[in-house]
């Protein structure tokens, strides 16, 4: 539970998102289909309570059922409900709508129990993602919205509220400088900001209605002769309009300014005017927000049909309008969640938006890495550095696709790019140090692996290929210590502590080997190999019953590993069942017909049941394979 509590994760203080993560991952394994079923039943419940929310606040069924209707299938929020990576979304939303909830419950019945587990809502929704720190605000406009007094005792009430999201607010800040979120370097002067929040207000505003050019990516414009593109400056003046309209909505302005206030408070911390990452608007960020555009929707819906006196054609008309609206948002929804299908699909559809844009090529590619696929990865890594020649990541993972092809030259030298261009990135070193692995250059390798650890300290792979690398130079005491270091950042790697016991072997430690398999196979690295090096080490230490034991396991996962049936035949026949021993020299000849070992075993297996020819034959086969030890038994005993 610290473990969650006391630090923040790619940027972001988190810990209730990332301990539902490791809930699931306990129960469902990686298994993608029962994380989207959460997810839908999150966005479920988070539907029921919008409905339950805003029929608090109207008791108006019209009003309520469209924007409860509306927020369930709205083409906005695909992004927020299919990505997986996004459950923080959906999560801190369902908390942050509980506390608005018994907020609401609070004014009507002025029961303190409705405050307090509202204030506990809130503290749960900050846990899982800080945007939920706008809520005190929001609180405030409920309030106005009943027309209630702000007197000192509601004041006093939100002070814990407020206190909460101030402090939550700084490590947020904190968190993202660490992680360098903070540090997007654009050409945007304080006017260019102005207009950019402004363009990302209108964005949300008009995906909420008309939810069209939908992507997963959304770029910063670039300026052209120090000017942005005219639809930035446009969106000032589309704000205004939206805030005279509003002005002038009569006895519904109240109505309007809560939406409208409800839509821009949940915005506050997204709409860039800091600019931050490489995207400038991100779909799901309207997920809460776009609740105030479909209460505004509501109440145009009940004006229409009950409070003006309209030619009842016209509200057949809104009827339709509103229906047809529905059947589209659920089809537009069906076909964005294809989009969403998987990685490829979803840059494929960034690319047809956004052909000019490298990051697209550069995720699709990642995407076909994923599956596998590295040659086609290639093409579109290609593409990336062409559009962004200084693009170093896509450097980096086009290094990898070559090393996945084997070509560990082409890797090395892509590798080398990634660091010149930026020589403090630490991924670049520890790819290169694989490639000069599998060429089995180690001291190299070992001095990129070293290279990476500086930049990482924490980089549990660099430590486990760079004690791999140390063995293979035979500096077993280094390697080890490297290994060790890489379980005690990661515990739950299996082979991590295989290697582990590997040099506990070759230095006859085989005590110690034996509780690194084990900690191997309790993690997970159950291979045949690992089972068949338990036997090993317990046949050296005499324990031949757990030898034969752990022998048989690895046959049973590998029926034809030759090793494994030469080395029980040995246990057995230093227990004494030569038979069995002979049966097992047998299977191991069967399968390796080229085992010279084998057949000397058998040989002497043989001479022990008084089988001479057959010995002799046998050892004919191992001198004949290259087993020098057996002419001198041929001489001794087969002349």
């Amino acid at each position: 539970m610290q473990r969650y509590f006391s630090g923040e994760y790619a940027g972001h203080y988190h810990p209730v998102t990332m301990m539902m993560y490791a809930l699931e991952y306990k129960v469902f394994g990686l298994d993608p289909y029962y994380y989207h079923l959460v997810k839908l039943i999150l966005h479920l419940v988070n539907t029921f309570l919008v409905f339950v929310i805003i029929f608090l606040l109207t008791s108006r069924i019209v009003i309520t059922g469209i924007t409860a209707l509306f927020f369930a299938v709205s083409p906005v929020n695909v992004e927020a409900v299919a990505w997986i990576s996004a459950q923080g979304t959906v999560l801190y939303s369902l908390f942050f709508l509980l506390s608005i909830f018994f907020y609401l419950y609070y004014i009507k019945n002025s029961n303190r129990i409705y405050i307090l587990i509202s204030f506990i809502s809130f503290v749960i929704s900050v846990l899982s993602k800080s945007s939920a720190i706008v809520l005190p605000v929001l609180l405030v406009i409920i309030d106005h919205y009943y027309r209630r007094k702000f007197t000192s005792q509601i004041f006093l009430k939100l002070i814990p509220y407020f206190a909460v999201s101030v402090i939550f607010g700084v490590i947020a800040m904190l968190s993202a400088k660490s992680f360098g979120s903070m540090n997007a370097s654009y050409d945007f002067n304080i006017t260019d900001r102005i207009f950019l929040a402004c363009y990302s207000v209108i964005f949300y505003f008009s995906r909420s209605f008309v939810p069209y050019d939908l992507s997963a990516i959304h770029y910063y414009p670039e300026k052209i002769n120090g000017f942005l593109p005219y639809e930035y400056y446009l969106a000032f003046f589309f704000i205004v309009i939206i805030i005279v309209l509003i002005i002038k909505s009569g006895k519904f302005r109240r109505h309007m300014v809560f939406g409208f206030l409800f839509f821009i408070v949940n915005l506050l911390l997204v709409i860039q005017f800091f600019p931050i990452g490489k995207t400038l608007v991100c779909e799901r960020y309207n997920y809460l927000s776009c609740i105030g555009i479909f209460f505004i929707t509501g109440q145009l819906l009940y004006a229409v049909n009950y409070e003006y006196r309209i030619l009842s054609s016209i509200k057949v008309i809104s009827v339709i309008i509103m229906m047809v609206l529905s059947v589209f948002y659920i089809m537009a929804t069906r076909e964005r969640n294809k989009v969403w299908s998987n990685g490829y699909t979803l840059y494929s559809d960034v690319i047809e938006k956004y052909p000019e844009q490298a990051y697209g090529y550069f995720g699709r590619a990642a995407a076909q890495m994923l599956e596998n696929d590295p040659e086609p990865a290639i093409n579109d890594f290609n593409m990336a550095i062409n559009l962004e020649p200084d693009f170093t990541e896509a450097y980096d993972n086009r290094g990898l696709a070559k090393y996945h092809l084997k070509d560990y030259e082409g890797a090395v030298s892509d590798f080398n790019v990634a660091i010149n261009q930026l020589d403090n990135y630490f991924k670049p070193y520890y790819h290169r140090g694989l490639a000069r692995y599998k060429t089995e250059n180690y001291k190299e390798a070992i001095r990129d692996f070293s290279s990476a650890i500086s930049l990482n300290e924490l980089h549990e792979e660099a430590y486990f290929y760079r004690g791999k690398a140390q063995k293979k130079t035979g500096k077993y005491q280094a390697a080890l210590k490297d290994l060790l270091i890489a379980s005690d950042i990661n515990p739950y790697v299996g082979e991590t502590y295989y290697e582990i016991a590997i040099i506990k072997m070759k230095t006859d430690d085989y005590k110690s080997a034996i509780e690194y398999y084990h900690l191997a196979i309790a993690n997970n690295y159950d291979e045949y190999f690992v089972y068949y090096n338990l036997g090993n080490a317990a046949k050296q230490l005499k324990d031949y019953v757990s030898a034969i034991k752990n022998y048989d396991i690895a046959l049973r996962k590998n029926p034809g590993f030759a090793d494994a049936y030469n080395n029980r035949g040995i246990v057995k026949f230093f227990k004494g069942n030569i038979i069995g021993a002979i049966e097992d020299y047998s299977q191991a000849i069967k399968y390796n017909p080229g085992f010279a070992d084998a057949y000397n075993n058998r040989a002497i297996a043989k001479y022990q049941t008084n089988d001479i020819r057959g010995a002799c034959n046998d050892w004919e086969k191992a001198f004949a394979l290259g087993y020098a030890s057996a002419g001198e038994s041929i001489n001794r005993y087969c002349r």
